[in-house]
């Protein structure tokens, strides 16, 4: 067990050997240096450390900043320069657990956020600062969260816990805790990669990594756990690529993941928790705004869990809740293997608006794929307007596959599926619940038998999978995996792009289960524990 006295023996001796490396201008920009209020580290604070790293000297090697202590940041820290192809990496010293807490109430003359990646933080001056890297791991290669990134309570301007500013390919943000308690309503973010857009030069990230981070901003009403931002009037076609969002755990307010001006991003194997405490807003687990009319890109989110969708609206209109939505046009959307589940509406009265599972109304070609969506009756749900309530709002080309649907909301106009013109593709869905199976074109199809008869789901099933799948049955309204060998679902089409479950298990090469998780005979799927929202 490692002691208390070892932790502080550990930091000491860092520091103590690292004491003649010094600071990054004294060693020339190659090296490291310690950061950390124990006595004798070459920085008290990270924006000290910033503002020697963005001076003068140029990096000439890898470079690592050791955080050795909590530290108490009064002052945001803006990291700028060109790193010559070498990496620049923030990360705990061994065997530390540190905390950097930013104090700072108001807002940047520059890019907003409290670690500012490709600027200073007085002024919007941009350097291509690639290759950086903020991970929380304490030890080489690992994959433990030991460091927290945090805000003091209160309404912090901008608040950002890591920024990427501008044209900073590489940048890594993972293995950290990233807790912003910042009460502001217009900013409070964990992650944002920020383009800017000053004509005629356009500063756009591409290649990112999000890995391994826990992400809460639950203290204010527009919290949001992971963006990706713009400033300024983008060309068209001007997008950021290659961003990789995955094994995120994210509690949210607004949205879980909000894509903007990007295209070519994959989202996997994240963990999603959203609660709106207020009325007024629009929640989304993950939610793609903006492609900026690029092209020929292609867009896969697999093996996510969306779990906890909780809105207080009281508000009819465009409020509520949508778990997904992948709605950009020129592209390819692959969309497969997640579990949504866990909706609650708190407010005090019923409203029309928004309950809905996965909106995909743009022209893309969307593949929607072996997902489990569960979406129960709400009774402050009115359902009255057309497309407020659905689990699939579906584009022209969204072709449905393998996935069970359980949905039980009665409103006069809900529907599982809902597309009002023609193209659509429908078969080997499990397609259950009180609500209606569908409306298509101009026709509505209130059970799966009236479905099957307009010939959609001709290889479907209509079992719901919380007691007609006997002796498995899905284990919990918000765990979408079966306890057990489901009965009368081992009738799947086999997808050779969808070779794994959410879990990583093998499907069937013959007839695999529909939905997300799939259970073989004489084995149960591995549950994965999850977290909870204050």
């Amino acid at each position: 067990m490692f002691t208390r006295f070892g932790f502080i023996l550990g930091a000491a001796l860092l520091v103590a050997t690292s004491a003649s490396a010094a600071t990054f201008t004294v060693n020339g920009g190659a090296g490291s240096s310690t950061v950390g209020t124990l006595g004798g580290e070459d920085y008290t604070t990270l924006a000290a450390a910033a503002a020697d790293f963005s001076g003068a000297t140029p990096v000439t090697g890898n470079y690592t900043f050791y955080i050795t202590s909590n530290l108490t940041e009064a002052t945001n820290s803006g990291f700028a320069k060109n790193t010559a192809g070498f990496t620049v990496t923030i990360k705990p010293a061994p065997a530390t657990t540190p905390v950097v807490t930013f104090s700072n109430l108001v807002d940047n003359g520059g890019p907003s956020g409290h670690i500012i990646i490709g600027s200073p933080i007085t002024a919007w001056t941009l350097t291509s600062t690639n290759n950086f890297i903020i991970d929380g791991s304490n030890t080489v290669g690992g994959i433990t969260r030991d460091l927290t990134l945090t805000t003091v309570s209160g309404s912090v301007v901008g608040s950002r816990l890591v920024r990427v500013a501008g044209a900073c390919d590489n940048v890594q943000t993972k293995n950290c805790k990233l807790y912003n308690n910042s009460t502001n309503s217009s900013s409070c973010y964990g992650v944002d990669y920020g383009l800017r857009f000053n004509t005629p030069d356009s500063f756009v990230p591409s290649n990112g990594l999000i890995e391994n981070n826990d992400i809460v901003t639950t203290s204010g009403v527009a919290g949001q756990g992971i963006i990706t931002s713009t400033s300024n009037t983008p060309g068209t076609g001007v997008v950021q690529s290659g961003l990789v969002i995955r094994n995120n755990n994210i509690a949210a307010r607004s949205r879980g993941i909000f894509v903007n001006y990007a295209s070519g991003v994959t989202i996997n194997n994240n963990v999603i928790k959203v609660r709106q405490p207020t009325t007024g807003y629009q929640s989304h687990g993950i939610w793609h705004n903006s492609a900026n009319s690029a092209t020929g890109w292609t867009m896969n989110i697999y093996n996510n869990t969306i779990d906890q969708l909780e809105s207080a609206n009281v508000s009819g209109g465009a409020y509520g809740l949508t778990a997904v939505d992948i709605s950009q046009s020129n592209g390819t959307y692959n969309f497969y293997n997640n579990m949504i589940a866990g909706y609650n509406y708190t407010g005090a009265a019923a409203a029309d608006q928004y309950y809905r599972g996965i909106r995909a109304v743009g022209s893309s070609p969307t593949n929607i794929y072996h997902n489990s969506v569960n979406m129960p009756a709400m009774a402050l749900v009115t359902g009255a307007t057309a497309q407020n309530v659905a689990v699939v709002l579906a584009a022209s080309g969204t072709n449905l596959r393998n996935n069970i649907i359980k949905f039980d909301h009665t409103g006069a106009n809900a529907y599982a599926i809902y597309r009002g013109a023609a193209g659509l593709a429908s078969d080997y869905n499990d397609l259950t619940g009180a609500g209606k199976t569908a409306f298509y074109i101009a026709t509505a199809y209130p059970t799966f038998a009236l479905w099957q008869g307009a010939g959609f789901d001709l290889n479907g099933k209509n079992i719901d999978p919380t007691t007609g799948t006997s002796p498995g049955v899905w284990t919990s309204a918000t765990n979408l995996r079966f306890t057990g060998f489901p009965g009368g679902l081992r009738q799947g089409q086999v997808l050779a792009s969808v070779p794994n479950d959410i879990d990583g298990t093998a499907r069937d090469g013959a007839r695999p289960y529909p939905g997300a998780s799939e259970t073989l005979p004489g084995g149960v799927p591995v549950t994965v524990s999850g977290f909870t929202i204050d």
